[in-house]
């Protein structure tokens, strides 16, 4: 007679406990985040519902929205962090999937190292960088005028602006997508071909699904980063360019105004916008994953 045999147990995975030591070398960073982060946020919300005498108020927080001024700012900010993190991410997928292909090179390696250093050139350094080149009296403007041809680029309005958005976009989202595509792996472009797929099929059914969730989370972190830019504008403009990051700066740091209620509201519109984009991208990452 057989007997069956006996279920396998399982142990039952216990809670870690962590000693006092633990928590003691936490605080530290507690201490960071409560002064430098939560602090700060708290005092945006309460300042942000409070008028300039002092009692609870919507008058700052509707001006966002009715006020022609403060409204064209949120929408500039807005459609530069679009398009610049659009072209920051196509551009940068096809310069990481350029380097991941040549990445056994000493060129490829190479160009690794300076994408790295390229990726934290931006603020007044890249600013001044842009004047020099395609300034009124920059490089590249002097040579064009010697053929006796008009620039056709301002880079103290809009459209130089742009531009220095997406050149701080690109190599932070070559950045941010190399360890992504190096999660291909080259068997699944070898299976693909033996099925008779051609490489645009692998690229549009095999790569692009794998690397959907980081070409997401990318562009959400490369438009939150062109929102809260305001060094690379402010110093190309001198602050008198119309975005939700100097409009702050002017209205708490300004020598004519000094409105940190007003100021509190932006920022607070400013911030609940990166949480809106957070959430999304949340939220379509779970939808992905099931």
């Amino acid at each position: 007679m057989s007997s069956a045999a006996p279920a396998q147990q399982h142990p039952v995975p216990r809670r870690r406990k962590f000693g006092l030591g633990a928590y003691v070398a936490a605080m530290p960073f507690a201490l960071l985040v409560t002064l430098f982060l939560l602090a700060p946020l708290a005092w945006v919300v309460i300042n942000a519902f409070r008028s300039d005498s002092g009692q609870f108020s919507l008058t700052n927080l509707s001006a966002v929205f009715t006020n022609a001024f403060y409204f064209q700012a949120m929408m500039i900010s807005l459609k530069l962090s679009l398009i610049s993190s659009v072209v920051g991410l196509l551009v940068g997928f096809q310069g990481a999937y350029s380097l991941y292909a040549i990445r056994e090179t000493r060129f490829g390696q190479a160009l690794v190292l300076i994408n790295s250093l390229l990726s934290n050139f931006s603020g007044v350094p890249l600013a001044f960088a842009i004047m020099i080149v395609f300034g009124s009296a920059g490089v590249v403007t002097l040579l064009f005028q010697a053929f006796g041809i008009k620039l056709p680029l301002d880079v103290y309005s809009y459209s130089g602006i742009l531009i220095s958005y997406i050149y701080f976009q690109i190599p932070l989202a070559i950045l941010l997508l190399y360890p992504a595509i190096e999660s291909l792996k080259p068997e699944w472009q070898e299976n693909a071909f033996l099925l008779g797929s051609s490489f645009r099929g692998y690229f549009v059914k095999v790569a692009i699904p794998v690397l959907a969730p980081a070409l997401l989370g990318t562009f959400i972190i490369l438009f939150a980063n062109a929102l809260g830019a305001y060094a690379t504008a402010y110093a190309l403009t001198n602050g008198n360019f119309n975005i939700l990051p100097i409009r702050i700066s002017s209205l708490i740091a300004g020598n004519l105004t000094l409105e940190p209620n007003m100021a509190a509201a932006l920022a607070l519109v400013l911030v609940s916008l990166m949480m809106m984009m957070t959430l999304i991208h949340q939220y379509l990452l779970r939808r992905y994953r099931e």
